[in-house]
């Protein structure tokens, strides 16, 4: 098990997939200590069992401490959100005009909170994405815990959480402002 103090945050052998849409509990899942980054290879599993082909587009954790670990148990977070878009899913009807609004289900969103554990999705991303064309990118170079290193450099408060998502264009975002003071700012995925 992947550990931080002694205390597991995802499970090693990855638990069978859940049935669509419907909510899963990996076995020792830690919802005060969760890795988003060690969690990344199970969640692109878990896309690819709905749409072999999806690949990751963005990352969004919030309720992220300094250390880079997720606490999915603060009041007012929202968990951890991945995005994976399937490229053979994305194209647009031919026989559809081009003025016409469609909604394509080319996303497969794997969402872990406290509440639920972990629920996969397809959806459309209408109306932010509504032409499936985010990028499917490779994982990461940085970790929330290094894009927190930059963060605190720039004043960032590390007694605070934050949301630190990794952007479709390959970016990272960092957010921690609270009642008008914090850091936001954006971040090249530069990390060695």
């Amino acid at each position: 098990n992947v550990t931080a103090g002694g205390v597991p945050l995802v499970p090693s052998v990855p638990s069978a997939p859940a049935a669509h849409g419907a909510p899963s509990v990996p076995a020792g899942f830690d919802p005060k200590h969760f890795d988003a980054m060690a969690f990344l290879p199970r969640a692109l599993e878990l896309a690819r069992a709905e749409y072999g082909d999806a690949g990751l587009t963005r990352l969004d954790t919030d309720g992220v401490h300094a250390d880079g670990i997720v606490d999915l148990t603060l009041p007012g977070t929202d968990g951890v959100l991945y995005y994976f878009r399937s490229p053979s899913r994305s194209e647009r009807p031919a026989d559809l005009p081009p003025n016409i609004d469609v909604s394509i289900e080319c996303y497969v969103t794997v969402a872990v909170t406290a509440a639920d554990g972990v629920v996969v999705a397809r959806r459309s991303m209408s109306p932010i994405d509504s032409s499936c064309r985010w990028a499917v990118r490779p994982p990461p170079a940085c970790k929330p815990a290094d894009v927190w290193v930059r963060a605190r450099a720039d004043g960032a408060d590390p007694g605070t959480v934050a949301k630190v998502e990794f952007l479709s264009d390959g970016k990272w975002f960092f957010d921690n402002e609270y009642d008008g003071t914090g850091l936001v700012k954006t971040y090249d995925d530069t990390c060695k």
